[in-house]
């Protein structure tokens, strides 16, 4: 089989568990407890897909594959050498994150120490953004800066001929002592339905769970489409999955569903997609396939709200669909239509209809809500609030606005001294590292935190006031009444 290929997802640093494929491949963290390297399990397992497929391509090319998800088998650095032992090959491929990136490339550092004649390729939207930092450790020998799935085998065979890699277009290298780049090479993949089924037979599909469906229903993730041409200014989903939609068959995208379930008895799914109903008629195709096929499974998804039709709804409630999240961002008219969702053509107060059409349907609704874009103050936040307070049957997710390397946001917010660290690990998709024109990160960390609150009083109200509803209509001796009143006060 000639080279032994290892295709690694680190564990997490100390301090932070991270979900590798999230934010545009950037990684987003969570914050930890535990001092040494792993994970925690309450914190759901994300492989990040680039890493399965590149595998499934690497071994459809002949090559002698294997990989280890130390993050699924919380190995710390010591039980990660032990475990690289037992393949001892030739090359690793590791996904490199932005909130870990000085603790993933130090666990490659360790493992670079333990086996010196190993090449160590790096993957991800980080080793584009960042690819000098990334190759200034002394534990990456080449970035992939091209589309990996197709770059990765032209690479693999260079060095099993013994070729230089300076011939392999789409990377960047060491070369006494400069960083080299070779010829540009497209980041994104034309047409997935080339690409093999992910590597899913080389991890161990049965510890993967989701907190939507629980840890004891067997879920995976699948990519029907990739890319979002929509390039709102502080999203990195352009940047790191492409900025246009590349779109699988939907017959092929249900077969690899069908072929989930038959060989690993998946119950559920989540479609990675960053836009799942950019093309409606589409989502319709594959949601009739499921129903075609008998298909008995829940699912959830990423998509807009402007598309979002009653009759596409009822297809995909009728394909089990349980859930689907949308982003929002603000609750104020005027970010939400000049900096939220510029491409949108609808006004704020149409677009939250369709929330409450999705609710209506019996489709949990998820709200992404997304603090410190420009022109963020007081005022605009309370309008937010106001909305969070309206949306009483969703729930919301509430993250302040980070700056991702590769965006337009960066370079803006960077070029107006709005960043305020360079700190990486910072940059978890949660916490605050940048201000506003009026206000300071402390600012936006106690709007996030009260917008919650405002949320989870308005869910209790809604839900109180269901409870007492009929006896409100029918009670009027004091005791209930008032106390039944007092409560709705409390919670408004």
């Amino acid at each position: 089989m000639g080279l032994s290929i290892l295709f690694l997802q680190p564990s997490s640093p100390p301090y932070m568990s991270v979900m590798r494929d999230m934010a545009g491949g950037y990684g987003v963290a969570f914050p930890s407890e535990r001092a040494d390297y792993g994970y925690d399990d309450w914190v759901r397992p994300e492989i990040n897909m680039g890493l399965l497929y590149c595998a499934a391509v690497a071994e459809r090319k002949g090559r002698d594959v294997h990989f280890i998800d130390a993050q699924i088998e919380q190995l710390n650095l010591d039980n990660l050498v032990a475990r690289v032992s037992e393949v001892n090959p030739d090359i690793v491929v590791s996904v490199i994150n932005l909130p870990s990136i000085y603790g993933d490339l130090k666990a490659l550092e360790v493992l670079k120490e333990h086996f010196p004649n190993t090449h160590i390729t790096g993957i991800g939207t980080v080793c584009r953004a960042l690819t000098d930092l990334v190759l200034k450790s002394n534990a990456v020998d080449t970035a992939i800066l091209g589309a990996p799935e197709l770059v990765l085998p032209k690479l693999l065979k260079a060095i099993e001929v013994g070729n230089s890699v300076e011939k392999v277009s789409g990377i960047a290298f060491k070369m006494d002592g400069d960083i080299v780049k070779t010829s540009v090479v497209s980041p994104f993949v034309e047409d997935l339905d080339l690409l093999p089924y992910p590597a899913y037979h080389k991890v161990l599909m049965d510890r993967y769970w989701h907190h939507v469906f629980g840890k004891h229903t067997r879920c995976t993730y699948i990519l029907s489409s990739k890319g979002c041409p929509f390039g709102c200014y502080y999203c990195p989903y352009p940047y790191g999955f492409g900025d246009r939609i590349v779109f699988r068959e939907p017959v092929k995208v249900v077969d690899e569903i069908q072929h989930l379930q038959e060989r690993y008895g998946i119950e559920a799914i989540v479609f990675r997609d960053q836009v799942f109903n950019a093309r409606p008629s589409r989502t319709i195709e594959i949601c009739n396939e499921i129903i075609r096929r008998k298909l008995q499974l829940k699912w959830f998804c990423e998509t807009r709200l402007d598309n979002m039709t009653q009759d596409v709804l009822e297809k995909m409630k009728a394909a089990g669909c349980i859930r689907v999240h949308y982003g929002v961002e603000s609750g104020d008219p005027r970010i939400f239509s000049s900096h939220a969702k510029a491409h949108v053509n609808q006004p704020l107060k149409q677009i939250l209809e369709r929330v409450v059409m999705t609710e209506k349907m019996g489709i949990y609704a998820h709200v992404f809500i997304l603090l410190g874009l420009y022109g963020e103050n007081w005022s605009t936040i309370g309008n937010t609030m106001n909305m969070a307070r309206e949306l009483r049957s969703t729930s919301i997710g509430v993250s302040i606005a980070t700056p991702y390397p590769g965006t337009r946001f960066y370079d803006e917010a960077k070029e107006r001294g709005m960043i305020l660290t360079e700190d990486w690990s910072k940059f978890t998709g949660f916490g605050a590292v940048i201000r506003t024109e009026e206000l300071s990160a402390q600012d936006l960390v106690k709007a996030k935190n009260m917008l919650h609150e405002v949320h989870r009083k308005a869910v209790r109200y809604k839900r109180f006031k269901q409870k007492i509803g009929l006896n409100l209509g029918r009670v009027r001796n004091g005791t209930i009444w008032n106390h039944a009143w007092r409560k709705l006060a409390d919670w408004r």
